[in-house]
């Protein structure tokens, strides 16, 4: 009865190991990125991750950073990035928030010059912007 017992208190044991996750990271890093340096640097700062062993920033898909703080300040003058990505690791597996740095633009119409005394001036129309609805109050 006993040998029965601790098989019995074996198997349940092996069950409970075998459906525990164990290790891994416990999701994605997110990041928020802010102008620093008037404009001339990125600093990402992030909140850590459950299960993490340590952080990533890559910069086009290549690494540039490898570390456990939970800030990372990109230099401008270092690099320039069209998306960076923060991950969160333990071990191989690792989740990452990617940011997408692509510069957006707008066509500006009605360009025109002017010379006066020597000065260059310049004026053009500003992109019109729909009008959004009105905001109501709840």
């Amino acid at each position: 009865m006993k040998r029965l017992y601790l098989v019995a208190l074996l198997g349940i044991g092996a069950l409970a190991l075998a459906g525990c996750k164990g290790g891994g990271v416990g999701g994605n890093p997110e990041v928020t990125a802010t102008a620093v340096n008037q404009g001339a640097d990125l600093q990402l700062t992030w909140k850590s991750v459950e299960g993490a062993d340590g952080y990533r920033v890559y910069c086009d898909g290549n690494k540039i950073w490898e570390g456990k703080d939970t800030t990372y300040t990109i230099s401008g003058s270092s690099n320039v990035c069209k998306t960076v990505e923060v991950a969160a690791y333990s071990g191989s597996d690792e989740q990452k928030y990617s940011l997408d740095l692509t510069p957006k633009s707008s066509t500006i119409t009605g360009l025109v010059t002017t010379m006066v005394q020597e000065a260059l001036g310049l004026s053009w129309t500003l992109p019109t912007v729909p009008p959004h609805p009105p905001l109501r109050a709840a």
